[in-house]
């Protein structure tokens, strides 16, 4: 096939796109594929364009291509490439490529080999990835998977398909770079979001790929926010939060009754537990007029504990399942409740008097499904 022809083809089945799948076809407009020979032996992505390789489009028939051109733009739309930080290249990649599959997997005919993970793949790329990192064994990354994600961002930024930045000059993603293709991606996902629904053709995936469209808050940030009782910190934090309900506004010298329930059916670990304390103690130094008690809960509830600056964590009890009931029936005078958990119990018919934040381990129930409060994973 001339350089012509496969031209051709390339800008045929962008146009195939829009039409029969005009949420993935608006995207991939935006995504300007091109053939390019020096990245890799198939296609890939730097985060800002698709590149397919001329020699791997000829063995591609028509329904692969474009399951191939929405796959690459799908890890584009969810700035894969530069939410990885430092994170392992090649298990980033592979964790991302089964997000994406799964996403795909409803409206796309997948190639033979396709990373599959459907018991995770529901999860966020972090959740994925952590699992994969802290489960090789149930996870195991195959030696021949090569990652489809070029470039990085930050300072740890070589990296990608079967090393393909060391054949060419792609320069990396500074911060204010990946900030511009956050609102740029953020835009271009509600622009084919509507478009999709104009025709009366939104995929399974849409939805799952507008999760990006506003930055994520680590659950340290979110946490020390909820809490936060000073009412002059307003004026240094997201205002979209204050709408939300996700800062108490209390006069000075009020006290702030804070309670906060560890899941110990099992699903929290360790690690998590330790780095979870260590933050709520930062928050009772940083403000003494927080005055917090501490539960550990499986089907049964143990405590309260008067939780300070200086108190150390109680050794954990139960073990047994997850009833969230218990908790907040002998917690409902406080003002803010943190659960740390995975989610997966039974949960009250209504909601507690006060503010409710989630703080969900990875693998955790899915955002959605919790029937009251605020959620942020643990990743």
């Amino acid at each position: 096939m001339s350089a012509d022809q496969r031209e051709l083809r390339l800008k045929s089945a962008v146009a195939a796109m829009r039409t029969r799948e005009p949420f993935w076809g608006t995207l991939v407009l935006h995504a300007r594929p091109t053939l390019d020979a020096r990245w890799g032996s198939t296609a890939c992505t730097d985060g800002r364009r698709i590149y397919v390789h001329p020699d791997f489009l000829d063995t591609l028939n028509g329904s692969e291509l474009l399951a191939l051109l929405a796959h690459e733009v799908a890890h584009i739309a969810n700035l894969h490439v530069t939410r990885r930080g430092a994170r392992d290249a090649k298990r980033w990649g592979y964790a991302a490529d089964a997000w994406v599959n799964g996403a795909l997997a409803a409206t796309y005919d997948l190639p033979d080999g396709a990373v599959r993970l459907p018991a995770v793949e529901h999860l966020s790329v972090e959740e994925i990835y952590h699992l994969i990192t802290a489960n090789e064994d149930k996870y195991p990354v195959p030696s021949t998977f090569r990652t489809d994600l070029l470039e990085g961002s930050g300072e740890d930024t070589r990296s990608g398909a079967d090393e393909a930045n060391a054949n060419g000059a792609l320069s990396p993603i500074s911060r204010q770079e990946a900030e511009e293709l956050r609102r740029v991606w953020s835009r271009n996902l509600q622009h084919a979001l509507t478009a999709a629904r104009l025709q009366g053709k939104v995929p399974a995936g849409a939805e799952r790929a507008l999760e990006v469209a506003e930055p994520r808050l680590d659950w340290r940030t979110l946490l020390w926010r909820f809490v936060t009782p000073a009412k002059n910190d307003f004026a240094a934090f997201d205002r979209r939060f204050v709408a939300s309900g996700l800062y108490l506004d209390t006069l000075e010298g009020e006290r702030v009754r804070l309670s906060v329930c560890l899941d110990t059916s099992g699903s929290v670990g360790t690690r998590e537990l330790k780095s979870f304390h260590a933050e709520v103690v930062g928050i009772l130094r940083a403000y003494p007029d927080v005055k917090a008690s501490l539960y550990h809960a499986d089907a049964q509830l143990y405590g309260p504990h008067d939780l300070t600056r200086d108190t150390p964590l109680p050794a954990p009890r139960g073990g047994g399942g997850t009833d969230f009931r218990p908790y907040f029936d002998a917690a409902k005078d406080a003002d803010l409740h943190v659960y740390l958990t995975d989610g997966y119990g039974t949960f009250p018919t209504r909601p507690p008097r006060g503010e409710v934040l989630w703080i969900v381990v990875p693998g955790g129930l899915k955002s959605s499904a919790f029937p009251f409060g605020s959620v942020t994973r643990l990743i």
